[in-house]
């Protein structure tokens, strides 16, 4: 801080001071709802380390302030879901189709899926891996678990670690959901 006074006054000083506190802010905000988060500001220092090591001191706080505004908008705008959805299921391919595409189709996209084969021995875990695929291309977060089969009770226990939204619905492996079903259940 003392060099910073010294190159651009009292006012530059107060100015910078005023927005890091402000920016700081804003992080602590986005930090409660993202954990992404970490990953970038790791990222964050490394390309700050770089500038300061190539420019000297005379552009590292201009440039600090401007990736740091950089990051906090794109951490921002990062779809987190606030909504889970776990599921598991023994033995039920004819109806996995017709379940993942109901959950493609929903209305409300920041949802995750916490999914749960508990011991299938049909093709239930090769349909899994096909809509897997799918919704990482949504960006929306699939966790595929499988265990041996040990009932309804001990799978959805396996799942619940997984779980990183405020809200969970369970739907069974047979069900197909409503477009709306995610979003009205939000609202409430």
């Amino acid at each position: 801080y003392i060099q910073l006074l010294a190159e651009t006054g009292i006012v530059g000083f107060l100015l910078m001071t005023l927005l890091i506190i402000l920016m700081m802010f804003k992080i602590i905000s986005v930090v409660k709802e993202k954990p992404v988060f970490w990953n970038i500001l790791l990222i964050y220092w490394i390309i700050l380390f770089g500038v300061y090591s190539f420019t000297g001191n005379t552009l590292y706080y201009p440039c600090q302030l401007i990736v740091l505004i950089i990051i906090i908008l794109l951490v921002s705008n990062i779809k987190v879901a606030d909504s889970s959805i776990i599921t598991p299921s023994y033995n039920s391919e004819k109806y996995l189709d017709a379940f993942f595409i109901s959950i493609l189709e929903q209305d409300y996209e920041k949802y995750e899926i916490i999914f749960i084969n508990d011991g299938s021995t049909d093709r239930t875990e090769n349909i899994v891996y096909k809509y897997k695929e799918k919704f990482e291309e949504r960006n929306i977060r699939f966790v595929y678990l499988k265990q041996e089969n040990g009932g309804q009770a001990k799978a959805m226990n396996l799942g619940f670690p997984y779980i990183q939204g405020k809200y969970f619905i369970w739907p069974d492996s047979d069900d197909e959901l409503y477009r709306n079903n995610i979003s009205e259940k939000v609202k409430y």
